[in-house]
């Protein structure tokens, strides 16, 4: 019987499944009730992933693997465990549901779920953009993606196809440039240039 190589996140994305998180997680709800065998802990793992093939689930998702975990607590007889392992999942869920009310979003990703729901408050007042009337357009991860493509513009300047470090190139005169005109015409991978953008990218080229 082949294993499971990957999982099914809540925002749709498959990534690579790792089976010592699910472990960790066994031990974590064991150890909040007085466990600490590491071992059972990996064996119940192992016993939630040949439930979850002979379910047919080879690409499971979180919820799959999450319902298995607590039939295979309660039909091993671990039900401190399971009872720890049901609230914290609980309390992730009533989180997660927070910070999508936050941030305006059905699902959260793996940015949001580093911040506490007060930083994401934070973000949300203070740095993510908006439309007129106050609803978000921009998501914490998109509001990094844009300030570090913006930290990261002069950098190009530096290429070796573009600067000479013999000084030999041609000088140029300043041009007219309408930032507007070039409004999201040109992007760094998939996010596009802004016009903010393009002003920083003109300013750096006059100055060279």
């Amino acid at each position: 019987m082949d294993g499971i190589s990957q999982i099914v996140k809540r925002d749709g994305r498959v990534v690579s499944f790792d089976s010592d998180k699910v472990a960790y997680a066994i031990y974590k709800a064991a150890a909040s009730v007085g466990g600490s065998n590491r071992g059972e802990a990996q064996k119940l793992a192992q016993k939630v992933l040949f439930k979850l093939l002979q379910a047919g689930k080879k690409v499971p998702s979180v919820e799959e693997v999450q319902d298995t975990v607590e039939q295979v607590l309660i039909e091993s007889g671990h039900a401190k465990t399971a009872k720890a392992y049901i609230l914290y999942r609980q309390e992730h869920n009533a989180l997660r549901k927070e910070k999508q009310l936050v941030l305006e979003k059905e699902d959260i990703d793996e940015v949001d779920k580093r911040f506490d729901v007060n930083a994401l408050r934070v973000l949300k007042s203070r740095y993510l953009r908006k439309k007129s009337d106050g609803k978000l357009i921009e998501t914490p991860k998109q509001l990094f993606t844009r300030v570090a493509v913006h930290a990261g513009l002069p950098d190009i300047f530096y290429h070796e196809k573009i600067f000479d470090y013999s000084a030999k190139q041609i000088v140029r005169e300043k041009e007219d440039f309408d930032p507007v005109a070039v409004d999201e015409k040109y992007a760094v991978g998939k996010f596009k240039l802004n016009k903010y953008h393009m002003e920083g990218v003109k300013r750096i080229y006059d100055r060279f």
